[in-house]
């Protein structure tokens, strides 16, 4: 059978009037303490997630531009003509014959509206030099680009976009 709230208290009252004062004290005593924690661990808390939440925010926002700026960028090629988009297919041939009078080794693929290059262990004066002539020559920037550091020279990765 279950109590009804005014029983439960009664009951509650008539157990806390059966400890002696001592014990009240003791048992008021600890419920406080109890409470101090509780709310000091939710202090604490809440800290630690506004100071984790100030360090993620410039980074997620930082993310959201970057997104925001592809958005930009994929709809303004998808604008372009016809004409523009297809010529990526014949850039490549005109791109991989300077890579070679560069010395460079790279793979280039046409894309739609873009080629993308890469290779391995190639000198980074050589590629900053080839990436002069696609611009000069074809009218190309550089949309991405990551290198990295090898033992014999660096790791490429670009995509060339028409400037516009």
């Amino acid at each position: 059978m279950s109590d009804s709230p005014a029983q439960l208290l009664a009951r509650i009252g008539t157990w806390w009037q059966q400890r002696a004062l001592r014990e009240r004290q003791l048992i008021a005593a600890a419920a406080v303490l109890l409470i101090i924690g509780l709310l000091w661990t939710l202090h604490s808390w809440t800290q630690r997630e506004a100071r984790r939440l100030d360090r993620a925010l410039p980074i997620s926002q930082a993310a959201l531009r970057a997104m925001q700026d592809d958005a930009a960028e994929l709809d303004r090629l998808r604008a372009q003509p016809e004409k523009v988009r297809s010529d990526a297919a014949r850039w490549v041939p005109v791109l991989q014959d300077a890579a070679r009078r560069h010395g460079l080794s790279l793979e280039l693929r046409g894309e739609i509206g873009s080629v993308s290059a890469s290779g391995q262990n190639q000198s980074f004066d050589a590629f900053a030099l080839w990436l002069g002539d696609a611009q000069r020559e074809l009218g190309l920037r550089v949309f991405s680009l990551e290198t990295t550091r090898e033992a014999g020279g660096v790791r490429i990765d670009a995509r060339l976009t028409p400037q516009g």
